[in-house]
């Protein structure tokens, strides 16, 4: 289980940075919501902490997720960049064994604590490892799945790690950011942290763009494939202030869910769902 490409101090900077800024993201977070947002069970879509979600079509890119895993009753599924442990306690509710991966422990505590309130706490071990260096024997894993992982990694040492402890005929899926579309990225990079906009992501963050395109086509991975179960485009408008007010947000749906009918359009969405099968 040695690692093909071992960690770099460079590497070690920026994971202590993603640590550093998800556990403060963390503490910030821990206490503001009741019990009751943490509880998950088989039939969620969303992480209630994060109410708006719905809004943005998180549901069809976990259902798509679910779809790609299949029945993991039974299975060993890793869940990496787990964070506040939805996924991990949604996969655990569906029956898997799961092992959780964070670089933050300030994130495993809160998914911990949500493993135990939703009454799966025996079926979900957490860990405390950057996916660029995982401590798990080759081929451990039925399926891997993540959401908004492989854009904080190096995606060469993570994806290879990725590789080494899927079982041959298994699949990896994540839901991503997605930099195809030029819009978006421009807002993204002049907007954010400006303008009572908020800036929601670490410094060493990158949505996935045509370069990270390419290292995922090269990798060892029999087939890459890429999801868009909707359009996410005019309700990203929402992180500004004024376009949440009145009739705005149902505006930005509605657009959405039009310009989403157009052969093609969806692949310029903000999220994608990648599937990269062993």
């Amino acid at each position: 289980m040695a690692q093909e490409k071992p960690m770099t101090e460079t590497d070690q900077s920026r994971i202590g940075r993603e640590r550093i800024f998800w556990d403060e993201h963390a503490r910030t977070t821990r206490g503001s919501h009741p019990p009751e947002d943490y509880l998950t069970g088989p039939e969620d879509r969303y992480d209630r902490t994060v109410p708006w979600l719905p809004y943005i079509g998180m549901p069809a890119y976990i259902d798509r997720v679910l779809a790609e895993l299949g029945d993991v009753s039974g299975k060993s599924v890793l869940d990496l960049g787990t964070g506040n442990g939805f996924l991990a306690a949604l996969l655990a509710a569906r029956g898997a064994q799961v092992d959780a991966v964070d670089v933050s422990d300030t994130s495993l505590d809160l998914a911990r604590m949500r493993a135990r309130l939703s009454g799966v706490a025996e079926r979900v071990r957490f860990h405390n490892m950057p996916t660029e260096s995982l401590r798990f024997p080759d081929q451990s894993f039925d399926r891997i799945a993540g959401t908004f992982l492989l854009h904080h990694l190096d995606l060469d040492r993570g994806l290879a790690e990725i590789h080494r402890v899927l079982r041959t005929d298994g699949v990896a899926v994540f839901i991503e950011t997605w930099a195809r579309n030029k819009i978006l990225m421009t807002a993204r990079s002049t907007l954010t942290g400006r303008f009572g906009i908020e800036k929601a992501g670490s410094e060493d963050e990158a949505p996935l763009d045509r370069s990270a395109r390419r290292i995922l086509a090269n990798s060892r991975f029999s087939r890459v494939e890429y999801g868009f179960p909707n359009l996410l485009f005019f309700r990203m408008a929402g992180y500004m202030p004024w376009a949440r007010l009145g009739p705005f947000p149902a505006i930005w749906s509605g657009l959405d869910k039009v310009c989403g009918l157009i052969p093609g359009a969806r692949s310029f969405s903000y999220f994608a769902v990648v599937i990269l099968r062993k």
